[in-house]
């Protein structure tokens, strides 16, 4: 008897889960050798995704698999479980099996062999992803719950830290242990904080000390980690996906509702002291409010209209609406603190 050709899915939510026992890879292929014993299949081509059950119909390779499934000589999909294809207890994620229902094509399962075009197999799917997808809100919630409360330990690391903080576990496979800083910490970041106190301006300690930028040296002393305390301030919200990276990305950042202020073991031991951190912070306030209000200050000569352009008319630093300035220029000939522009 001629075996059926088809294609396979195997999929996972994480790269972590990819060599768990359970429900890793390893563990899939072989439910998929069962069943393309079981049911006479030939796999011409299988497919291995990284991607939660949400989102794996937006992958590349999702799509590739349907592609393939268009052609007349495949006769299905064969998966470990239906919860494998999707996770979307949402009525719009039923849209993915509309090639199916178009091309006659079989799903091959632990349920057996399922036709799009049956509706009591239609059924049975739909119930399925429903309750798959209603485990995994459940999964979800849990694993936000245990996530906010270890934010809270002081011996665990969550979120993600500043260069120069270590977290030391006492066990790979346990998040818990003590945090340390390291040679970064005692030889780039202590040094800012002393030199800015003796009155180097921020752009000298940027340059001496290879900081990206004077916006990335601001940043890094604004920690807290440097007293001893993990916090998490912000969170990121309407992130957008994104096709090229395969992944949710973008977003605005805003006031976490509930923000982490936690102390830990550095406390004891801090890179700065709290006083010196305090009194940095009020250096880095001064140094903003005179950076901004220098910005704005206006070109004395250009509030004056003492200077003039060489066909004669005033130049001014007043724009109108519509972007001219008072002269009829198309665009002011000096912007900013005293930097003269060129027509």
């Amino acid at each position: 008897m001629k075996k059926r050709q088809v294609v396979s899915m195997i999929r996972v939510s994480t790269p972590g889960q990819a060599t768990d026992d359970r429900k890793g890879l390893n563990r899939q292929r072989e439910d998929i050798a069962v069943f393309q014993d079981s049911y006479g299949l030939e796999i011409k081509r299988q497919f291995e995704i990284v991607m939660s059950g949400t989102d794996v119909h937006r992958t590349r390779d999702f799509h590739t698999m349907l592609e393939v499934l268009k052609r007349p000589e495949i006769a299905g999909v064969v998966v470990p479980s239906i919860d494998r294809l999707s996770r979307d207890h949402r009525l719009s994620s039923m849209a993915l099996f509309k090639v199916f229902e178009e091309t006659g094509k079989f799903l091959f399962c632990d349920l057996g062999e399922m036709d799009l075009n049956n509706p009591q197999h239609t059924l049975i799917i739909w119930i399925m992803i429903n309750q798959a997808g209603n485990e995994r809100k459940a999964i979800k919630h849990r694993t936000l719950n245990a996530r906010e409360k270890m934010r809270l330990d002081p011996k665990t690391s969550i979120d993600k830290r500043p260069k120069g903080v270590v977290h030391k576990r006492v066990n790979e496979k346990i998040n818990y242990g003590e945090f340390e800083y390291d040679d970064y910490a005692t030889m780039k970041i202590l040094p800012a904080f002393n030199r800015l106190l003796k009155g180097d301006t921020l752009f000298t300690i940027t340059e001496e000390l290879g900081f990206p930028s004077v916006p990335a040296l601001r940043y890094t002393l604004k920690n807290r980690w440097w007293i001893g305390y993990k916090t998490r301030l912000h969170k990121i919200i309407d992130r957008v996906w994104s096709p090229e990276d395969e992944r949710w990305a973008g977003g605005k950042r805003v006031l976490h509702d509930k923000p982490i202020v936690e102390r830990t073991n550095l406390a004891d031991t801090p890179l700065v002291s709290p006083a010196v951190f305090e009194r940095v912070q009020e250096l880095l306030a001064i140094n903003h409010d005179t950076h901004i209000k220098r910005k704005t200050r206006l070109n004395d000569f250009l509030a004056a209209g003492l200077l003039f352009c060489k066909c004669g008319s005033k130049m001014y630093h007043k724009k109108r609406r519509g972007g001219r300035n008072l002269g009829g220029h198309p665009k002011p000939a000096i912007e900013g603190h005293f930097k003269t522009g060129q027509r």
